[in-house]
């Protein structure tokens, strides 16, 4: 049980548009209190299997500020990887490999 009811944040997929293609867009953002525990991890790995499994055909998505470190982090080792020839002057954007 957890010791507080506090909400710590919030995590997802939602539908998008990126460059005119419909994708799934991973996004979490936690309160700084709860930085550093795995929590972002836990949440892209749930949507990911919950993208795979409803959505296998639509391409899920991560667009991430490149100061965004810890970010990138999350991305990475729940396996989606950059592509650069999608960035943009804020973003940078990862995919999930099919």
């Amino acid at each position: 049980m957890p010791e507080t009811k506090k909400v710590i944040g919030i995590g997802g997929i939602r539908r998008d548009y990126w460059q005119e293609q419909e994708v799934l867009n991973l996004y979490y953002r936690f309160s700084p209190r709860a930085w550093g525990h795995g929590y972002a991890t836990e949440v892209a790995q749930a949507a990911v299997q919950i993208a795979r499994r409803y959505l296998p055909n639509v391409p899920l998505v991560a667009r991430i500020r490149p100061a965004n470190t810890p970010s990138i982090r999350v991305v990475e080792r729940i396996g989606l990887r950059r592509r650069p020839q999608w960035d943009t002057a804020e973003h940078q954007l990862f995919v999930l490999p099919s």
